[in-house]
């Protein structure tokens, strides 16, 4: 069976939405929109990925956030969270954070399309690695936060009987249909995912150079396949509501 997500493609603000965002700042709303667009070339978009990343990282650290190069760390420090997962656009997110504002998930028009995924003991690498393949914000950066899943938010699980003959390879048993508000202060964590290729090279540990030479080795060999994609993941994690947040 199968559980498919919500798919929205990456879209310009509208004129509220620009109105939201104004305080921040405009380069990086440039950025991110350039990106959407594809229409760029590797240069500018390795230009474009490391802009994103260092107003990324600067904004959360300055709301609080504490940097995590290694990923697993997010994994242990929440192994025995029940949280909700979910990828969505960058500047949805760095709103939300910079200015205290909070992030509405809302059902498509049918409303059976899970656009989350739920983390706990049992599913927490499952649910993660799900919603970074589907769901809201760009190809290149990708950007998935876990949550505090709370009264403001409706969760429920896709009903057996609308769910459709599933021949992927992805678990998709923790999908969730969610829609309510998300509070800043109940975003736990955050992790960034972008290409090797792409990541700032100065931000790289010994493993990922090593991963960014196989890489361009592979398309060196092989000019017109195009090789298996590696990514670099980076994490953020905030105190609970309870504890002192900028």
């Amino acid at each position: 069976m199968t559980f498919q997500f919500e798919t929205v493609q990456p879209k310009k603000p509208t004129s509220k939405e620009n109105c939201a965002l104004q305080n921040i700042d405009p380069e990086f709303l440039q950025a991110i929109e350039q990106l959407n667009d594809g229409h760029v070339n590797k240069q500018e978009k390795e230009k474009l990925i490391a802009e994103v990343f260092y107003t990324l990282k600067d904004t959360l650290l300055q709301t609080g956030a504490q940097y995590i190069e290694d990923v697993n760390e997010i994994y242990k420090k929440f192994r025995n969270d029940t949280l909700i997962v979910r990828k969505d656009d960058p500047e949805r997110l760095l709103k939300a954070l910079a200015q205290k504002e909070n992030i509405v998930i809302q059902r498509n028009d049918s409303g059976e399309y899970e656009n989350c995924a739920l983390w706990n003991t049992h599913t927490n690498a499952q649910a993660l690695r799900l919603a970074m393949t589907e769901g809201r914000g760009g190809r290149e950066l990708t950007i998935t936060f876990g949550f505090e899943k709370t009264p403001q938010l409706h969760v429920k699980k896709k009903t057996m009987d609308n769910v459709t003959p599933d021949y992927s390879t992805i678990d998709r048993s923790s999908a969730r249909i969610v829609d309510g508000c998300i509070h800043p202060e109940d975003i736990r964590f955050v992790v960034l995912r972008m290409p090797v290729s792409y990541f700032p090279e100065s931000e790289m540990n010994d493993k990922e150079i090593e991963d960014l030479e196989e890489y361009q080795d592979s398309l060196a060999e092989h000019p017109h396949q195009i090789p298996q994609p590696r990514y670099v993941f980076r994490g953020f994690t905030f105190p609970s509501k309870n504890e002192k947040r900028v």
